[in-house]
């Protein structure tokens, strides 16, 4: 439930939100001031459709979603991004190698 004492009866128990203007900060202070300011007292966010969930995970336009959007977003929620994975890999071949190296030339 919001925490704005009565001011709004917003409810984001289980739902997830996406702003639909930006922001720019010099730190995590000015940024919380104008994230209040200008997100969210204004109201300018959005639910986050299985869509938005879908793109914001790297799967490419012509994924098709579930014909349910509860199911195809607890899909997403579980998913992991295709190029998270890929730079993850691509980092630790490159650990495994450095340090095979390494052992070769003790």
């Amino acid at each position: 439930m919001c925490q704005c004492k009565n001011q709004c009866n917003w409810n984001y128990a289980k739902k997830d939100y996406i702003a639909t203007a930006s922001i720019y900060a010099e730190s995590p202070e000015e940024y919380k001031k104008l994230f209040l300011e200008k997100i969210y007292k204004p109201r300018k966010i959005k639910l986050i459709t299985a869509q938005d969930a879908s793109r914001l995970q790297g799967f490419p336009k012509w994924f098709k979603l579930h014909e349910n959007e509860d199911v195809a977003k607890r899909q997403f929620g579980n998913a992991v991004s295709i190029s998270v994975v890929y730079h993850i890999a691509k980092n630790l071949i490159n650990t495994v190698n450095w340090c095979k190296a390494i052992t070769y030339e003790l």
